[in-house]
C-alpha cells in the first residue's frame, strides 16, 4: 500500500495530473510481480520502495529533497547494488534540470551525495 501511495504522489508531482497518477498507481497495484511477491520480503521489494522514494524526492525536491533522495538511494544501493547504475543517470538528470549551470549542479550534486 505504501508504494502505491508513493507512486501516486510521484506521478502527481511529475505530470500534474490526478488521472495519470491514479492510472500509474492502479497499474502498479495490478502488476503480477507485486501481487505474488510483495508478501514475501525480498530485496527487490525493499530496493524498489527506496528507489520510488528517491524518484519522489527528485521530482519535488523542496528544501531538503536532495538530501533525502541521496539517503534513500544509498539505502537502496545497500539492498541491491545494481541500483548504483542509476547514480550517473541521476547526475545527468540534475545536469539537464539546471541547464548546465555549474554552480547549481555542484551545489545540488553535493547535497545529493551527502
Amino acid at each position: 500500500m505504501f508504494m502505491i501511495f508513493i507512486i501516486y504522489l510521484t506521478g502527481n508531482n511529475i505530470f500534474n495530473n490526478v488521472k495519470i497518477a491514479l492510472i500509474l498507481s492502479f497499474l502498479y497495484a495490478l502488476n503480477p510481480f507485486v501481487i505474488v511477491w510483495n508478501p514475501v520480503l525480498y530485496s527487490e521489494s525493499i530496493s524498489i520502495a527506496f528507489l520510488l522514494l528517491t524518484i519522489y524526492f527528485l521530482s519535488d525536491p523542496g528544501k531538503y529533497g536532495y538530501y533525502w533522495s541521496g539517503l534513500f538511494l544509498s539505502i537502496g544501493i545497500l539492498c541491491r547494488p545494481q541500483l548504483m547504475l542509476l547514480v550517473p543517470i541521476i547526475g545527468l538528470f540534475m545536469y539537464i534540470k539546471y541547464n548546465a549551470r555549474l554552480k547549481y549542479f555542484i551545489k545540488y550534486g553535493i547535497q545529493f551525495s551527502i
